[in-house]
């Protein structure tokens, strides 16, 4: 399952870098191919660092100027995906620093509710989409207590598949910040969801990591 999801990020960057380089030569549509790539990932992102879908939706649309902007150095860069994160990460806490976060998804549910339809799980059985959505719910709800420097290293690791070098430079902290990080994180998420750990597998849970990043 990892192997196909790595191979599936791949193509995933090498796709990005190719409508890059079609940006960087002025090619309107490449920008618009790039938007459909990457746009319900961007608010996904927002919405679990920010916790209100309207602000998200709102840091969304200053990222797309942003690479809009800066097309041509975004062609320059080694992992244009990490670029693309690291401009909306930026965005997300200048917006905390300013009007502070929500704090609770729970607060904005009727607003979230087609995001969260959205993220969900594949198609399952009325009974068993409740179960799972209630343990997505109070994941969503512990992800969100987290302190933020916490919740960018759980986020993008769990649930954007980003690895701990990417985290990195990302969020501009070293290897060694971020593995500390990822574990108090999920240290702090096991105390608090301690009830599922036993019966749900949408906690966050740590896999083997690879000898390179250790």
């Amino acid at each position: 399952m990892q192997e196909k999801a790595s191979e599936l990020s791949s193509a995933r960057e090498q796709r990005t870098k190719h409508l890059i380089e079609r940006m960087a030569r002025g090619d309107g549509p490449a920008f618009d191919e790039m938007v459909r790539l990457w746009d319900e990932t961007f608010l996904a992102l927002g919405y679990r660092l920010l916790g209100d879908v309207h602000e998200a939706e709102d840091v969304r649309q200053v990222a797309w100027m942003r690479i809009q902007d800066h097309r041509r150095k975004l062609a320059d860069v080694g992992s244009p995906s990490s670029w693309m994160f690291q401009v909306l990460i930026n965005l997300c806490r200048d917006r905390i620093r300013h009007f502070g976060r929500s704090g609770s998804l729970e607060s904005h549910h009727a607003e979230s509710e087609g995001l969260e339809e959205r993220l969900a799980a594949p198609q399952l059985t009325p009974a068993a989409r409740l179960e799972v959505q209630e343990s997505r719910d109070a994941v969503a709800q512990a992800v969100a207590g987290l302190p933020a420097p916490l919740r960018e290293c759980i986020v993008l690791r769990h649930y954007h598949g980003q690895s701990v070098s990417q985290i990195a430079a990302i969020v501009g902290r070293p290897r060694t910040t971020v593995h500390t990080h990822l574990t108090r994180s999920l240290e702090q998420l096991a105390r608090t969801l301690g009830h599922l750990r036993d019966e749900d597998r949408t906690v966050p849970q740590e896999p083997p990591r690879p000898c390179h990043e250790l």
